[in-house]
């Protein structure tokens, strides 16, 4: 496995079950969000594609920051799980 689908690959897959996803985790406040791309602007912003996520990214999983209110991880993380229902559902009994 390479890494993942990106984001936009899987919001635009066909069909039903656990895959791997890759992107930067970013968090307004409303929870964490895989997007394809960071912008470096400030405040920093999702760039390209994102998604919401239900369940929980383990801190092992990601090193995340804080700056003007956001959080995000500057390094690509991939994460496991099914989009049901617009929400990327992580499935923790997955890691690759």
């Amino acid at each position: 496995m390479d890494g993942g689908l990106t984001v936009t690959e899987a919001l635009n897959r066909g069909g039903t079950g656990v895959i791997a996803v890759q992107g930067f985790l970013f968090d307004h406040g409303s929870g964490p969000k895989p997007s394809d791309a960071w912008a470096e602007s400030f405040p920093h912003q999702c760039g390209g594609a994102s998604i919401p996520i239900s369940g929980q990214v383990g801190s092992s999983d990601v090193s995340v920051g804080a700056r003007a209110g956001c959080h995000l991880d500057r390094s690509a993380v991939t994460v496991f799980g099914d989009i049901i229902n617009g929400n990327f559902v992580v499935d923790s009994t997955v890691s690759g």
